[in-house]
């Protein structure tokens, strides 16, 4: 290398260092990979680096952007550009708004396919292009008459077309749309992977790249789910030259893991795949990157939507926007107790929360439970008459004085639900509860729970005197003793109250009942 080479080649470097330094917090394997994304990587235009890593910071840079095409035509059209210069764009959406749809409208459609398809590496045996629009994708289908299998190729009338059946590449309005499905409107690349062999026969394969899937879309030409057809690992395997070329890291799990982080913490996608094993997730969005990117007010409808992977001052800092509020009260199981201090003070929430809660009672045990809600939090939401009856539905973290004011409320099924969810009601509680008929049901099975002036009421009361009855026989003989003590009352009451009813008298419903209760008729 010549001196004058060398010297300029080392001030690049010192100018790439220098950027590098401003954006402490992005990882240096993700500047690695917007550098080889870049026109010349090699001898970058730092500004233009610069600009990208701004981007990224901000959140608008993801690895579905095709930054070789837009910054390549922003440097061929900027001067015909109302804005020339790059940091006159707020975001890459924007330059790639501005600079879409530059190219001559006479061109042909071969020669615009032409100037829509990059190489990205050649060599004896293996071809790899970029596809950069649908023209260019219905270009990639035809196959060269070197193609093992495109005599094999055929169209759904059984017809020898000689193109691969890729509906991204189908040249038509219905491929078009496909083209957008499947791209998300141009933000998922498209590659060729060209294959060829010692005698000079050929494969292609087109991979439709999606960071959203565990599976993106590998087709061979017939996508006939044969060989490597929707398998694109099993082609990373027998064919390991595709690890040299650029588009490597769309064969690899673990950088497709992180991709898929990556585009989740950036807002580009709603959810983590349950494919990946994050099995330490919250450490890895622990990063001043994340702490950055969670006060954009843009993406907090994203995470709020995923809690579980967020840290405890993530979600202070979600919390302060009332627009996550009901995303957030419905995983109670991921908050702390000052989180929900704020959300119940949002009426909105009241009802999402009091049914996660009642969702989550079932594998959880009590003790999770209580730890995530304190007595103020049922405080705060029992105010509410219409709180109610999804409260009365998580009876472990009722308190005796939220029964006290749920017993007020005339609901029938909020009655119910004490009576028979509460486990341990205090007399008073049963006191009030017995004066409603809705009641009587629930208490006739907790008859172990009873005073004896309850199951008086209970028998004056109730028509269900066969749950009573039953409850009794059940009792056995640590309380008959007690029964025993009220039995002529119990006994007056029941006969008074049967006697007039046809046939009682000879049952056995009643020889039962005073059998179970120790006496004899």
């Amino acid at each position: 290398m010549r001196f004058e080479n060398l010297l300029e080649s080392l001030l690049l470097e010192g100018k790439i260092d220098d950027i590098n330094n401003q954006f402490p917090h992005i990882p240096s394997e993700v500047k690695t990979n917007i550098l080889n994304r870049m026109p010349n990587p090699k001898s970058p235009d730092v500004n233009h680096y610069q600009w990208l890593l701004k981007q990224h910071s901000l959140g608008n840079l993801n690895d579905s952007h095709d930054i070789h095409d837009i910054l390549s035509k922003f440097s061929k059209n900027k001067t015909t550009l109302k804005k020339p210069k790059l940091n006159q764009y707020s975001s890459i959406d924007e330059l790639h708004q501005a600079v879409n749809g530059l190219e001559s409208a006479s061109v042909s459609k071969k020669q615009q396919a032409a100037k829509d398809t990059t190489v990205l590496y050649s060599s004896p045996t293996m071809i790899v292009r970029q596809h950069h629009s649908h023209k260019s994708c219905i270009e990639a289908a035809k196959l060269p008459n070197s193609n093992l299998v495109k005599s094999t190729v055929k169209s759904v009338e059984g017809e020898q077309i000689g193109k691969a059946n890729w509906c991204v590449s189908a040249d038509s309005t219905d491929g078009l749309d496909n083209y957008y499905e499947y791209t998300k409107r141009g933000k998922n690349p498209v590659y060729s992977i060209d294959t060829i062999y010692p005698d000079g026969s050929t494969r292609r394969h087109i991979y439709v790249t999606n960071n959203s899937l565990f599976n993106p879309e590998f087709r061979n030409e017939t996508q006939d789910n044969r060989e490597y057809d929707l398998n694109f690992r099993k082609f990373a395997k027998d064919v390991p030259e595709i690890m040299k070329t650029p588009i490597a890291h769309h064969f690899d799990d673990e950088h497709r893991k992180l991709m898929h982080l990556n585009d989740f913490l950036n807002g580009d996608i709603d959810d983590i795949s349950s494919f990946y094993n994050y099995s330490n997730v919250r450490q890895q969005t622990n990063t001043p990157y994340m702490n950055e990117l969670i006060k954009n007010p843009a993406t907090h409808t994203i995470f709020s939507r995923q809690a579980a992977v967020l840290q405890p001052h993530h979600i202070d800092e979600l919390i302060k926007n009332p627009a996550t509020h009901v995303n957030l009260s419905l995983q109670p199981q991921f908050l702390q107790p000052h989180h929900i201090d704020e959300l119940v003070k949002n009426p909105a929430t009241h009802e999402t929360f009091i049914n996660a809660l009642h969702l989550l009672k079932y594998p959880n045990p009590r003790s999770i439970l209580k730890t995530m809600t304190m007595p103020h939090h049922i405080d705060e939401l029992i105010k509410n008459p219409d709180n109610h009856f999804s409260i009365s539905q998580v009876p472990d973290l009722l308190q005796p004085h939220h029964i006290d004011e749920l017993i007020k409320n005339p609901d029938k099924k909020v009655i119910v639900n004490l009576s028979e969810r509460v486990q341990f009601l205090q007399p008073h509680h049963i006191d009030e509860l017995i004066k409603n008929p809705d009641s009587h049901a629930g208490l006739s099975y907790r008859l172990d729970n009873l005073q004896p002036h309850h199951i008086d009421e209970l028998i004056k009361k109730s028509d269900d005197h066969a749950a009573i009855s039953h409850r009794l026989k059940l009792l056995k003989s640590q309380y008959k003793d007690k029964l025993n003590n009220t039995k002529p009352s119990i006994l007056q009451q029941f006969h008074n109250k049967y006697k007039l009813t046809e046939g009682f008298l000879n049952s056995n419903f009643e020889k039962l009942f005073i059998q179970e209760i120790g006496g004899s008729k």
